[in-house]
């Protein structure tokens, strides 16, 4: 979920005080830079099927958004991401001040793509109640529940719409 920090730099200064370390502005600057580096080749390794469906969607001239409940070093970091050429539109928590499961973030998304959110399909894991955030808007909602990824979060087992196993089941779901 959101953390409400803006930068490495303030998440790293975050940690200090935690510690009572007292670090230079330079050691500061620093650390954000080693721990921006460490998101960026984090996004650079998408799950396998992810570039192949973006750009199938794209060829049938679907568009296709990213809502993230990211902290602003991670949306810094998605510009160097594979995938961020493949999103028409990414709407990060941390840029517009609202957080998943809030349905306006999901009506801000379906704006910035320039449809009702009716037409908006939104897949997602199911953390934060995201799912059901998105069908108060009145986007429908598929979960992506992974096997060997599943967790023990209650929002994902709580899901009692429907399920997707692979990204690719996704192409399925679409015309």
């Amino acid at each position: 979920m959101n953390s409400g920090v803006a930068s490495c730099e303030e998440y790293i200064k975050r940690i200090c005080i935690q510690f009572y370390a007292n670090p230079t502005e330079g050691e500061v600057a620093s650390a954000g830079c080693v721990f921006l580096d460490s998101i960026r080749r984090l996004l650079a390794v998408p799950r396998n099927e992810a570039s192949g469906v973006l750009a199938a969607l794209r060829r049938r001239g679907l568009r296709t958004g990213l809502v993230s409940n990211a902290a602003g070093y991670v949306a810094d970091g998605w510009r160097d991401s594979p995938l961020a050429p493949l999103f028409d539109v990414a709407v990060f928590s941390c840029s517009v001040g609202l957080t998943k499961p809030d349905p306006e973030i999901y009506a801000l998304a379906s704006r910035r793509l320039e449809a009702l959110p009716s037409q908006c399909l939104y897949i997602a894991d199911g953390k934060y109640r995201e799912l059901s955030g998105a069908e108060a808007v009145g986007m429908k909602a598929v979960q992506l529940r992974v096997p060997r990824e599943t967790d023990n979060d209650d929002d994902r087992q709580r899901w009692s719409g429907p399920v997707i196993s692979s990204l690719t089941d996704l192409l399925s779901l679409v015309a």
